[in-house]
Formats: C-alpha cells, structure tokens, sequence
C-alpha cells in the first residue's frame, strides 16, 4: 500500500516529522505538501508538491467566498480568536484593516460549506496521485483544492486532527471524508457537535503531541534536589493578548514574593509570539527568571528531543505550573506537578471586560471551559484575592491540587508514537483500494 502523508509546519512539529518516519517504516510513503514545507523534508522519502492554477479567477473567486461566507464551527470565539492571531504577523495598517474585515465576517450568514467548495473546485488541483492507495491529512488541512481532487477520485481520505482545539476552530474538515483519527472520545465527541462529523467515522488514537511525555516517563532521572520555583506558561501570541498576560504574570509575581521570598518565578514565554520584546517589563521582577533558552540560536521555531526533554524536566520537578490556557497545563497533569487554572475574574488587565480583546476571551475558549477549567477541583483560580492563599498552598502541600491532574490526563491515556502510527495505518488499510 503506498500512503499520500499531506502536511504543514514540518518544521516545528517534532511529532509529526516522526509520525511520517513510523509510517514510513510501515509502508511506502509519499509527502505532499507546498514547496516550501517539501523543501524542509530532508528525509530520504518522495515527496510533491501542490500544482495546478491555485492562482486562477475561479480558484480565487472561491476563496473569497468562502472566506467570507463559509461555514465555521459552532464555537464562533475558537474562530475569531485564531482570526486574530492570524493578523498578529501584519503591521498596525494591516491589523486594523484585518480587524474590521474579521468583525464583518462574523456578522455575514456562513452558509458555505467546504463540501460546496470542493464540489466547485476539483478540476483546480493538478498535482499526480494516480499511484497512492490512500491519505492522511494531518489538520489543519493546508490546500482545500487538492483534497477536492482527493474526494473526487474517491480515494480514501483520513484526517488527524493533530490538536485538541482544531476541531473548535477551524472551517475546513469535511463530512465526507473516510475518516478521522483524534485524540481522545472527547475529542470525537467536540468534531460531531461543532462540525457535525459522523460519530461512526472517528477513530481515537492517541496524541502525538504527548507521546513524548510517555517517553520522559520511561525514562531513569537522577535524584532531584529540593526545587523551588513555580512556571507561568504564557498561553497568547496576540499582542493585545500579551499585555494583558504580562500584567497578570507581574502581578502573581508580587504575591509570590510576598509570600515565598525564596521562590522563583520562571516565565515560559509563548513559542510562537513573533515578538519576545513584550516581556521585558517582566525582567524588572527579582524573582523572575526565563525560560528561554530553548529558541536562542534557532533559525525555526522546532524543539530538538532534547529541548522537550528538558521542558517536561523543568515542569515535573516545578512546585506548580500557572497559566491562562496552554496546551502545556494539560501536559503538565501527567506529571508530578500541579496545574492551575488561572482565569481571574475581577483582575484589571487595563481593558474593558466586554471588549472583544480582553484576555477573558481567549481564557473561555471551548476546549479550555470543557477539559481545564473545572470548578470541582481547587486548581482553578477566579478570584484576585485567592491567588495568595493557593500559592501559599500549593508551594508547602501540593496533594489537594493533583486529583485534578490525574482527571485530567485521564481524558487521554498516552501512547507511544510508534503505536499511535500503526493503529492508523491498520485503519487505513482496511479502506484502501
């Protein structure tokens, strides 16, 4: 069986640089993906990239319509939120035009659905496929035109939908494909409610975004000494966003000097903000250091196995990890470390609540209010008040706060990347022609 692997962000996706290797190692493999991220596969493995008129009248026509009349999943803040994150790359012009265009898009009737789309746009897409058996699309789905050739030639298609908030965000997973490989039932449960996926079509499989922490957990570490310091992992790469984190993180970093001088605070900054310029107010805090070392010297955005190794290091042997609504709160709860929510209700972040920027936002995304912010466990903190007596807390007597992160880490049992690959290509393989 020879196997079409349709990727993006080779790059900085460690997991999904080693899912392609293990399916490789199962069969034969071919990479289709844009010049740009075919460019980064240095593997020894065939690869092409996109062809066909992308550029042509009606190609362009289509994407207009789409993006302004396309169908978005039923949790309209997911969206909106990664619009703007999508404008944070533009300059101040560009971000202002962005926005009023964004605001449009959510009052205008989205009744395009991208099954409509790839109906109206399979001739687009020229690129040979004539020899693959079957794809897997590895969300979010880069080139809607050549997934509508894809369906046209009736070939089976699978997508993973590689993150645990793509399905509350994103506008172009189809009904019709052959299936769908997620994380966890939850998961499966959020692309049948936000996006009306049929339930008999998704299979869970396992994250390959945490398979690395089933490794760290197999792995034999030397005897720790007695650490001391707590982590705020920064969750926003939005400016507007940023400022807002910042005055918050300046603000535990008071209280926690009040009431543990000798503790540390270490400020993970958010990977994929373009500017790291917003922390600098954060370095006038004695107790604050950085984390950051991980991106000095790095011409892309990827981790080395040992840059990961030694983030679930930091974390495991952390007295806590605080945040507003990183993916490394939920990788945190397999680890010795306490997770806490932080989603501050009376806080005073300089902006007004009711603003469509106001951090708040981002902290009630879907994915978050249903898996991490939880009111039956003490991790989730509301009150600016109660900020000194959790860290108080959490820093002397950290049981009552690890129930959570054993429910938590319940949802999705890890796996290993080579398993994670095989019960996929078994999936595949029973479809393929």
């Amino acid at each position: 069986m020879k196997l079409g692997l349709v990727i993006q962000y080779y790059d900085s996706r460690n997991d999904v640089r080693e899912l392609v290797a293990q399916i490789s190692k199962l069969h034969t493999c071919c990479i289709f993906a844009s010049e740009q991220d075919c460019a980064n596969v240095k593997e020894p493995i065939e690869k092409r990239s996109f062809s066909g008129n992308h550029k042509s009248f009606k190609a362009r026509l289509l994407r207009k319509i789409f993006h302004w009349f396309g169908t978005i999943p039923k949790s309209h803040n997911n969206f909106l939120i990664t619009e703007m994150f999508k404008l944070s790359w533009l300059n101040q012009k560009q971000q202002k035009a962005g926005r009023k265009r964004l605001q449009w898009r959510m009052r205008l009737p989205n009744f395009f659905h991208i099954e409509r789309l790839h109906k109206l746009s399979a001739n687009i897409d020229q690129t040979p496929i004539e020899d693959i058996d079957a794809f897997l699309f590895i969300t979010e789905i880069c080139n809607d035109f050549f997934l509508a050739k894809v369906l046209k030639t009736k070939t089976p298609a699978y997508a993973y939908v590689y993150s645990w908030d793509h399905p509350c965000k994103h506008t172009n997973l189809p009904r019709n494909l052959t299936g769908y490989f997620t994380w966890n039932s939850q998961i499966a449960e959020d692309l049948h409610e936000l996006l009306d996926i049929p339930t008999e079509k998704i299979i869970s499989t396992g994250a390959t975004q945490l398979s690395y922490i089933a490794d760290y957990l197999n792995t034999e570490k030397t005897n720790e000494n007695e650490s001391n310091y707590i982590i705020f992992g920064c969750s926003v790469g939005y400016p507007e966003f940023v400022t807002q984190e910042v005055k918050l993180i300046s603000k535990i970093a008071n209280i926690l000097k009040k009431v543990s001088p000798s503790t540390k605070l270490i400020v993970r900054p958010y990977p994929f903000l373009g500017n790291w310029k917003f922390y600098d107010a954060l370095r006038e805090h004695s107790n604050i250091e950085f984390d950051d070392e991980y991106r000095k010297g790095k011409k892309d955005k990827s981790l080395t196995n040992k840059d990961i190794w030694e983030k679930l290091h930091l974390m495991d042997n952390a007295l806590a990890f605080l945040h507003t609504g990183t993916t490394l709160g939920l990788e945190c709860c397999y680890l010795n470390c306490p997770s806490l929510f932080i989603d501050l209700e009376d806080f005073n972040y300089g902006v007004d609540h009711s603003h469509p920027l106001h951090l708040s936002k981002f902290i009630h995304q879907y994915q978050l209010d249903k898996y991490l912010n939880l009111d039956s466990y003490p991790n989730t903190i509301r009150k600016t008040e109660d900020l000194e007596p959790h860290l108080k807390e959490v820093t002397s007597n950290p049981s009552p706060y690890l129930p959570y992160n054993n429910f938590v880490a319940s949802n999705t049992p890890l796996r290993k990347l080579e398993d994670i690959a095989k019960h996929m290509v078994q999936a595949m393989q029973q479809t393929s022609i």
